[in-house]
């Protein structure tokens, strides 16, 4: 079950910007297809936390969603270069891999 994004966003809201909400949250609106409202939450994450690989990772699926492969590359790049061995990274890695392979 998707969670409620009003509920994410008062959750937000009371805890000051928590990242991993903020993460969801972007998720969350991605999966409803509000594009804007997904890059926005994964930007915050990113001015909170800059390098999170999560949400480069995020951005770079955004990115090659709407067709922009050098973005994509270039966000994932930065994920794999911040996040080494996490899941996002990995994630990344192989979003790279499939953007050579395409060409």
């Amino acid at each position: 079950m998707t969670p409620d994004p009003g509920v994410l966003e008062e959750a937000i809201r009371a805890d000051g910007g928590q990242v991993d909400l903020r993460l969801e949250l972007g998720l969350v609106c991605s999966e409803m297809g509000d594009v804007v409202a997904a890059e926005e939450q994964n930007r915050e994450v990113l001015r909170l936390m800059p390098g999170q690989p999560d949400a480069l990772y995020n951005l770079g699926a955004i990115a090659a969603n709407r067709g922009d492969t050098r973005q994509a590359r270039q966000y994932w790049m930065s994920a794999v270069a911040s996040g080494r061995s996490s899941a996002a990274a990995v994630k990344a890695l192989e979003g790279i891999q499939r953007l050579q392979a395409a060409r």
